[in-house]
C-alpha cells in the first residue's frame, strides 16, 4: 500500500515500508503554523498515527527543517506522562531548479482533539447548567495538575516549551489525559550538566501571543516561569471561555502585554475573593508571593480554590526558579 505522495529514494526506504498515509487536500486532521497532519497507518500493527508533514520545503543551504528540531527534542525528552510517543522523522530528497530540497514528515502517535477545538466546540453550547463554566471545575482541576506535571517533566529534562496555548495541548484517544505538543520552538534554558542558566539575550517573541508570557513581550530570555505563565492563562480561558484582552487582535502585541501587566488577580480570574484568601493562607509571606509573576500567581490561586470547592486545597509545589 503506497501513500498518496511523490516519494524519493529516502523517504521510499523510511516511510513507505512502514508508514502510509493521504495527504491530499482537505485531508488534513489540523494545520500547525509549519506543518500540516494527516492520519496515517503502520503496516505491520494496523495501528493508527499521525504524520506532521512540514509545508515548507527547506534547502539544504538553510538552517534545516523545524521538525528536524522538535523530533530532536522529543529524542532528549524521552518517555513521560504528557509528552505524545514520536516514532519516526523522515525526509524526502529533491531538486528545483537545480537545488537540492527536503520535505520533511514527523510520525507519531494519533491524538484527540486540542483544548482549542473542544472550546470552539463547547462555545456554541449552552455553559454546563448553571455554574456559568465552559469546562466543569473538575476537568480545569485534573487539566491544570496534569499539564503541570508534563511541564515539570521537561523542565527537569532542560527545556523549555514556549508555546504553551490551548492549540497546542490535546487529548489523547480515550479522551482520559491531555497531552502536550508541537515542541518547535522549544529550547534548552539551563546548561545540562551544570543546571545553570544560559546568559540572558535579547530574543523575538514566539508562540501566540495571546498566552505568551509578559517577558516573551517584552523580548526578554524566557525560563520555566514563562511556562507556568502561558498555563495560567490556559486554565483561565478554559473557565472563563476567554481572556480579557482576547477582543484585541494577535497584532496588537504592545496592547496586549500592557493589559497584561496591569491587570489584577481579580480581573483575571473574573473575581473571587475566595480565591484570593486562600492563597494567601496558602503562602502568606510577601516574599514567596513576589517568587512568581502575576498570572502565574493567578494560576495557583484558581487551582487551589477550585480545589477548595470539592476539598483540601491542592498541595501544589510548582514554584519555578526565575531568571
Amino acid at each position: 500500500m503506497s501513500p498518496s505522495i511523490e516519494v524519493g529514494p529516502i523517504l521510499a526506504k523510511r516511510l513507505n515500508a512502514q508508514w502510509s498515509f493521504d495527504c491530499s487536500p482537505g485531508r488534513e486532521l489540523g494545520k500547525g503554523s509549519v506543518a500540516d497532519v494527516y492520519l496515517g497507518t503502520n503496516h505491520y500493527t494496523q495501528e493508527r498515527i499521525a504524520i506532521k508533514k512540514q509545508r515548507l520545503r527547506w534547502s539544504s543551504g538553510s538552517k534545516g527543517s523545524m521538525l528536524r528540531h522538535e523530533y530532536g527534542v522529543y529524542q532528549e525528552l524521552g518517555r513521560g506522562e504528557g509528552i505524545p510517543t514520536v516514532y519516526d522523522y523522515c525526509r524526502e530528497r529533491y531538486r528545483y531548479r537545480g537545488e537540492r530540497r527536503y520535505r520533511c514528515y514527523l510520525v507519531m502517535e494519533q491524538l484527540g482533539p486540542s483544548l482549542y477545538k473542544t472550546m470552539q466546540h463547547r462555545l456554541g453550547r449552552p455553559r454546563l447548567a448553571s455554574s456559568g463554566l465552559f469546562f466543569s471545575l473538575e476537568e480545569v482541576v485534573s487539566i491544570g495538575e496534569q499539564l503541570i506535571s508534563a511541564l515539570q517533566l521537561i523542565h527537569n529534562r532542560n527545556f523549555i516549551h514556549r508555546d504553551v496555548q490551548p492549540k497546542n495541548i490535546v487529548y489523547d484517544r480515550s479522551r482520559e489525559r491531555v497531552l502536550l505538543i508541537d515542541y518547535a520552538v522549544a529550547e534548552k534554558y539551563r546548561n545540562p550538566t551544570t543546571h545553570g542558566h544560559l546568559p540572558w539575550q535579547a530574543a523575538r517573541m514566539v508562540g501566540s501571543p495571546i498566552f505568551a508570557s509578559l517577558n516573551s513581550h517584552r523580548g526578554h530570555t524566557v525560563s520555566q516561569r514563562d511556562d507556568m505563565e502561558s498555563l495560567g492563562y490556559v486554565l483561565v480561558y478554559l473557565v472563563r471561555g476567554q481572556l480579557p484582552w482576547q477582543h484585541l487582535s494577535a497584532k496588537a502585541k504592545d496592547l496586549i502585554a500592557v493589559k497584561k501587566s496591569t491587570i489584577t488577580i481579580e480581573g483575571l480570574c473574573g473575581g473571587g475573593q475566595e480565591a484570593v484568601v486562600l492563597y494567601r493562607a496558602r503562602w502568606p509571606t510577601p516574599a514567596v508571593q513576589n517568587l512568581l509573576p502575576l498570572p502565574a500567581v493567578s494560576m495557583l490561586v484558581h487551582l487551589l480554590s477550585l480545589k477548595g470547592r470539592h476539598g483540601e486545597p491542592a498541595q501544589l509545589d510548582i514554584r519555578p526558579t526565575d531568571h
